[in-house]
């Protein structure tokens, strides 16, 4: 066998999926280790030349990174897309928050939880809740069963669940791509491709929390790409602490406004960057700023029954 035969049986291998046992033949045992050494030199050149800060590992022969001591898969390039400094996590903001009004979480429900960054990073934070995750797309929901697999140790407190939070019993349709902006929508799956749309089963939320008998809960993160209005009556009608909730322009903003109006008698606000209490006009102001400038603002809701207990700014 010849180098370049070998790297035309390896480049037919990957397009058709199918392994040649030629490549596995003792015959070719070094041009395997020299292809996989130059090709493990060709990354880690490149991630010196992007500055790449957070750690990779390979375990059975899959990358991770690790990201505040938990694994995540690198099946997508979300984790990738930074240089010169380390991949912090969003949820980063939620957990201080969350320590910041002194809440202790027994029940967190992620809704949206797609490849499991919030749920895992809040399984590491707060190890006595129980947190149930729930993610529509299935290709993002296998991702997240092997993230769950490969943090053993932290994960037994997470319940995956892979169906859509809507207003309806039954099955709905979501797209189905490995990336965080999969859209439960009906009317707007209509025009998309078979190949992009899938059915999966959905849940209204009361329906979820009483098949859960949960009576109450602590934390609750929802980030289903527009969806979140259908919620209204569920957020209304349940004991709910501590709301994350993405509002995003898929909605018009109008429509973003009337559904904090309807939560502003059981909620207070607060911004998601720091921590500031606001009142309603002035949330009203920061949607139709934010909404207007970019696709989606985060926001904490606060039951108004929760007596909050700031951590003191000596502390």
């Amino acid at each position: 066998m010849q180098p370049n035969e070998f790297i035309n049986i390896i480049k037919h291998s990957i397009e058709s999926g199918q392994i040649d046992e030629k490549l596995l033949s003792h015959e070719a045992r070094f041009f395997r280790g020299r292809y996989i050494l130059k090709a493990m030199k060709n990354v880690s050149r490149l991630l010196k030349l992007f500055n790449f800060q957070d750690k990779i590992i390979f375990q059975d022969g899959v990358p991770y990174i690790i990201l505040n001591k938990v694994k995540f898969t690198l099946d997508n390039p979300l984790f990738l897309k930074h240089t010169g400094r380390k991949y912090l996590s969003q949820c980063q903001s939620t957990i201080n928050f969350i320590n910041h009004i002194h809440l202790k979480p027994k029940i967190i429900i992620d809704i949206g939880a797609c490849w499991g960054e919030y749920s895992l990073l809040l399984a590491k934070e707060f190890p006595k809740s129980k947190i149930f995750s729930i993610e529509g797309s299935p290709v993002n929901f296998k991702s997240f069963l092997n993230n769950i697999s490969v943090n053993s140790k932290i994960s037994k407190i997470i319940s995956p669940f892979n169906l859509i939070i809507s207003d309806l019993d039954g099955e709905g349709t979501i797209t189905n791509n490995l990336n965080t902006m999969n859209i439960a929508n009906d009317e707007i799956n209509q025009n998309k491709s078979e190949a992009d749309v899938v059915k999966v089963k959905s849940k209204k939320l009361k329906t979820f929390i009483s098949h859960n008998s949960l009576k109450k809960i602590d934390f609750m993160k929802i980030d289903i790409e527009g969806s979140e209005l259908k919620l209204l009556n569920c957020i209304q009608s349940n004991n709910i602490k501590v709301i994350q909730i993405e509002l995003i322009n898929y909605n018009d903003i109008n429509d973003n406004i009337e559904f904090i109006v309807a939560l502003s008698a059981l909620f207070n606000f607060f911004d998601t960057t720091n921590y500031k209490k606001l009142n309603l006009e002035q949330t009203k102001e920061l949607i139709t700023y934010s909404l207007t400038k970019q696709p989606t603002i985060d926001i904490f809701l606060v039951n108004k029954n929760y007596k909050i207990n700031f951590f003191n700014k000596h502390e």
